[in-house]
C-alpha cells in the first residue's frame, strides 16, 4: 500500500486542510512477500480516495498512536515525550489539531451544517487525543512529586 496526496480542483500535491485528499492504492501480488525474486507481479490494484475530513482523522488517530507508545514506554523517557507532544500539537505541520477542529467541526458547532459519521469519528479521535495528552501530564504531575519528595 502505498498513499500520495492531491487536491481535487489543482494540480498540486498539497493545498489547505479542507481541501487535502489522499489517495491510498492498495496492491496484491502473486507472491508473499519476502520472495526470492525482486520484482513480483502484481495482479491487482484497488484505489481508495479519503476525503480531506478522512484525512484528518487518519492523522489525528496516527498522531495519538505515536502519543500511546511514548507514555506506555517502561521507563517513560522525558525527551521523547516532549517530542512526541510537540508533534502532535505542533502548529508548524498540518495546522495542528487546533486547525483540523476549526475547519471541521466549528460549522456543526455553529449549526451551518449537521453532524455526519465523519464528524463524529473525527469528535471521537479528538477525545481520545485529549485523553493521552491528559494521561501524559498525569505521569509528569507525578515525577514531579515524586522528585519533590526526596
Amino acid at each position: 500500500m502505498y498513499a500520495s496526496p492531491f487536491t481535487m480542483d489543482t494540480n498540486r500535491a498539497h493545498g489547505s486542510l479542507h481541501e487535502q485528499y489522499k489517495r491510498k492504492t492498495i496492491l496484491t501480488v502473486e507472491r508473499a512477500f519476502p520472495y526470492v525474486k525482486t520484482r513480483i507481479a502484481v495482479i491487482d490494484r484497488e484505489r481508495l480516495i479519503l476525503s480531506p475530513i478522512e484525512v484528518a482523522i487518519e492523522d489525528l488517530q496516527k498522531k495519538t498512536d505515536e502519543l500511546r507508545v511514548a507514555i506506555q514506554q517502561e521507563p517513560a523517557d522525558p525527551k521523547i515525550l516532549q517530542m512526541v507532544i510537540q508533534g502532535c500539537i505542533s502548529t508548524a505541520v498540518n495546522q495542528g489539531p487546533l486547525e483540523v477542529a476549526n475547519i471541521f467541526l466549528s460549522p456543526i458547532m455553529n449549526g451551518l451544517e449537521l453532524p455526519n459519521i465523519h464528524h463524529n469519528r473525527l469528535r471521537l479521535c479528538f477525545k481520545e487525543f485529549t485523553r493521552r495528552l491528559e494521561e501524559k501530564r498525569n505521569i509528569r504531575f507525578r515525577k514531579i512529586n515524586q522528585s519533590l519528595d526526596f
